[in-house]
């Protein structure tokens, strides 16, 4: 069989996980965007032979196998289980909805069809390298876990000259906290294997004022920078920063503390650091990238949006979900929109909060 896929959403959706599938041999058969404009014009510009603005009419196609979610979060919980109800394997963007509430309607909704699968799209669970990172810890790499931070800098909200768009809303699911803290979170959890049971959060908007297309001035409501001091089962300390205003330094580090040694996972390399040596070890595991679109070569993040795809690909074909074992399921998005929602009303009340 040819596993058919249909892309719910443009940007990500189009200039990613369309040449991601079409790399490993999924066909990309239906579009939608919020325009029958908009839509006819992307679906031409990818030769996607079906687009439409109706994401039920795009359910309704029989021959679609999967459905990626690709749009704001806000809309999440409403097309993933309209999804799953029409019988199409899901893959839904993070952050997995607006609320907890939400995304347990989402995992009641994929209990009610176990024989599909249900995703959130953290790719990064497929980047072998972070892969041997949670393997080492589960061996005693560093021994007793002291401590595990996760910091990322970049300066994607800069530019106070960005056009006003979704992400800037917090009631639409915007800001950095959902978008990159979701990622965060789940990596640090992933890793360890171990929850977080409270946090202290920071929300902070540095740059308030934007504007629309038409020049209109808003307030923007969601983040462009947080922080969390994280505690995690076993009493594991925890550290997150992250920042969307930091001029010209892109970061993107996890670091695992203990007993016996370290591991750091920084610019996609895995270095080992023992207390009964001086000399660091090398651990990447080094994954070629020839023949991959130059698209998907800029980050970790497209070429592992190849890995899922591929996963998802043999997981249809052969009815056998074990390729799928790394992957975020819809309890894992329950648990990590619990602590996003901890993390926001930890920073509105000014203290530590359980999750």
């Amino acid at each position: 069989m040819t596993v058919k896929v249909a892309i719910i959403g443009t940007g990500w959706g189009t200039r990613i996980q369309v040449p991601a599938f079409r790399h490993v041999g999924v066909e990309v058969v239906g579009l939608w965007a919020r325009s029958e404009e908009k839509a006819k014009q992307a679906a031409s510009e990818y030769s996607i032979p079906f687009a439409t603005s109706d994401y039920k009419a795009l359910l309704a196609r029989q021959e679609i196998d999967l459905v990626s979610v690709v749009t704001p979060p806000y809309t999440h919980a409403e097309i993933s289980i309209a999804a799953l109800e029409a019988g199409k394997h899901v893959l839904c963007e993070k952050p997995t909805a607006m609320n907890k509430g939400e995304a347990e309607k989402m995992l009641e909704a994929a209990r009610r069809h176990p024989r599909l699968i249900a995703l959130i799209d953290h790719e990064l669970r497929f980047n072998p390298t972070r892969q041997k990172m949670k393997t080492l810890i589960a061996e005693g790499y560093v021994g007793e876990v002291y401590h595990i931070e996760s910091t990322v800098l970049g300066a994607a909200m800069l530019n106070p000259k960005l056009v006003w768009n979704w992400w800037m809303e917090r009631d639409k699911g915007g800001g950095l906290w959902g978008a990159a803290g979701s990622h965060a979170i789940d990596a640090l959890t992933w890793v360890l294997g171990r929850r977080v049971l409270r946090l202290e959060a920071t929300l902070r908007t540095f740059i308030e004022d934007r504007f629309d297309a038409d020049g209109k001035a808003h307030k923007m409501t969601s983040d462009d920078y947080c922080s969390a001091k994280l505690k995690f089962e076993g009493e594991i300390s925890g550290t997150m920063q992250l920042s969307a205003v930091t001029t010209g330094v892109s970061v993107s580090r996890v670091l695992v503390a203990g007993s016996k040694g370290s591991l750091l996972y920084e610019g996609e390399k895995l270095t080992g650091y023992r207390t009964d040596s001086t000399a660091p070890e090398s651990l990447t595991v080094e994954v070629s990238n020839d023949g991959i679109p130059d698209v998907l070569k800029s980050s970790e993040f497209p070429r592992h949006t190849i890995t899922i795809a591929q996963a998802l690909k043999t997981a249809i074909e052969s009815g056998d979900h074990s390729s799928l074992a790394p992957a975020a399921t819809f309890d894992d998005g329950v648990y990590i929109q619990k602590v996003l929602d901890a993390g926001y009303e930890s920073s509105e009340k000014g203290r530590w909060v359980k999750v």
